[in-house]
């Protein structure tokens, strides 16, 4: 972090104030911040247009709901404001809206450590089967398109993982014998990073090779392409120690959360 300000009841600096200095402020690149409402609305939605420009504001607004208004008031006094208004001034100012902690640091990780999309077309890569299928849906809920590959790209994959119970279609199942052979991830990304028609990687799974994580960041050194890595490796346990994100590659503990995360950058990128 660059800075941190709790500004508390505000009675004489308010959070406007604050976005206002860090959109100038040449050591922050990224803005965040936990919000119940602001004194001069005009003023924030002006300041918050324009600094999207330059830099991400990903801003977790609470007192959505009626009963989170009266408590917003009776915790700073705060006037939380009508969900409805809140959602356009997010969709007209850029700003990426998150609704708890865990999807702060979620959308921060995002876009501290991966790069911007080109385009919103997904590939997804699996060991196991069933959240491959749940990641496709999440995917779509948030607002990516699950991408077309190439027949060279299926032809890659198909040459290094078994024919029976595996798929070269998108999401990719590596099948369950990836957990014993985490090559498997390396071929298969190395396949799509270089397909024209992918714009960005969820790779969802893990392997009993002590080494996987490092073995995800090598396949995917060198590209252009956001990826995201969803495994219980993100969750702590024996495989954790050694392994956190790193550039180009984000870690999620579940595939939603990643899809989620990969959806705001595509969000960002079209504002």
């Amino acid at each position: 972090f660059s800075k941190v300000v709790s500004c508390g009841n505000e009675c004489d600096l308010n959070a406007v104030d604050f976005l206002e200095y860090f959109g100038e402020d040449p050591e922050t690149g990224i803005i965040i911040g936990y919000l119940e409402g602001v004194k001069d609305g005009g003023r924030f939605y002006r300041l918050a247009r324009q600094i999207s420009r330059e830099k991400p504001i990903i801003l977790w607004k609470a007192g959505a709901t009626e009963g989170g208004a009266r408590a917003a008031a009776s915790h700073t006094g705060a006037l939380a404001g009508s969900s409805q208004v809140w959602q356009a001034v997010f969709a007209q100012t850029g700003i990426i809206a998150a609704h708890s902690a865990e999807e702060l640091l979620d959308y921060l990780q995002a876009f501290y450590y991966l790069p911007s999309p080109s385009g919103r077309r997904v590939a997804i890569v699996s060991g196991p089967g069933g959240p491959a299928v749940g990641a496709a849906d999440a995917c779509i809920e948030a607002g990516l398109e699950l991408a077309s590959l190439s027949q060279r790209t299926k032809g890659r994959i198909a040459w290094v993982i078994p024919p029976v119970g595996t798929s070269v279609d998108n999401p990719v199942d590596l099948g369950m014998g990836s957990a014993f052979m985490p090559e498997w991830y390396a071929e298969a990304i190395a396949a799509l990073v270089e397909d024209e028609g992918v714009d960005m990687l969820l790779i969802i799974g893990g392997s009993f090779n002590p080494g996987f994580g490092q073995i995800i960041v090598q396949a995917a050194k060198g590209t252009t392409k956001p990826v995201a890595l969803a495994t219980p490796l993100a969750g702590g346990g024996p495989w954790a120690e050694n392994f956190s994100p790193t550039a180009g590659v984000a870690l999620y503990a579940e595939g939603r959360r990643a899809a989620a995360a990969l959806g705001k950058l595509v969000y960002y990128r079209h504002f």
